[in-house]
């Protein structure tokens, strides 16, 4: 899901709201020959320690401002924060 909310405050300034959400589900299907590629040192990874599936959800929102000041000055201070559970 995703959302886009903006709010002017006059003519040359604005607020705005950017948010989204993701939820996805990973099986891992068991290898037990399998190397690890990634692990640095390690040559053997026990097939038990390894979770078979995972839920990933995740909330992601971006509050702004931005507009301008005179001709020469725009500003658009940065924000962002993502929640994973």
């Amino acid at each position: 899901m995703f959302s886009y909310l903006a709010y002017p405050l006059g003519p040359d300034a604005r607020v705005s709201l950017i948010t989204g959400t993701s939820v996805n589900f990973f099986q891992i299907p068991p290898n037990p020959d399998a190397t690890p590629g990634l692990i640095a040192g390690v040559t053997s990874y026990p097939q038990i320690a390894v979770p078979e599936s995972e839920l990933e959800q995740k909330l992601f929102r971006n509050p702004d401002a931005d507009g301008s000041v005179g001709a020469k000055l725009d500003y658009q201070p940065p924000t962002s924060a993502a929640t994973i559970a």
